[in-house]
């Protein structure tokens, strides 16, 4: 079961357009302030901006319609999800339920890697083989740990 709750943030951006206005508190979470004296309780970036001068909201973007991983209906406050990237509530749960063993596999596969590099060195080391053909190899499990590197980095922030 989940149990929301948003609280109401703003902030205040320098922008030329709504579209921009949207990009640049995306870009800066730092900056949202609670509309009213509230505890502090993270927050989901709208895909509405105000218009300060005339009070009138504007939607940035289009709204997906329909799930792309089940296809069904996304209505607004009752099945939409949190990134708003074209999956219903339950689909993103799914998905991002499994990222642990995701990162497990990602990491034990990145380990693989380097264990490779360390051998392939050593043989280098040891004249034992081509040195061409080593060097390649090194360089081919180098890249594969990169790509590992890579990922983490992009799901988590950091290698990890």
């Amino acid at each position: 079961m989940w149990a929301d709750c948003n609280r109401r943030v703003y902030q205040k951006v320098a922008a030329s357009s709504p579209e921009e206005a949207f990009r640049i508190a995306r870009e800066h979470p730092e900056g949202w302030q609670f509309c009213f004296e509230h505890e502090d309780n993270g927050y989901r970036l709208s895909d509405e901006v105000q218009d300060t001068a005339s009070g009138e909201f504007i939607r940035v973007g289009a709204r997906a319609r329909h799930c792309k991983t089940c296809g069904s209906e996304i209505v607004e406050t009752v099945n939409d999800s949190l990134f708003r990237d074209g999956e219903c509530n339950g689909c993103e749960y799914e998905r991002y339920r499994s990222q642990p063993e995701l990162r497990e596999l990602v990491q034990a596969y990145r380990q693989e890697c380097a264990d490779q590099i360390q051998q392939h060195r050593d043989d280098l080391k040891e004249d034992y083989g081509d040195p061409d053909d080593l060097q390649e190899m090194i360089d081919y499990w180098k890249q594969c740990r990169d790509r590992c590197d890579a990922a983490l980095a992009k799901a988590y922030g950091k290698a990890s």
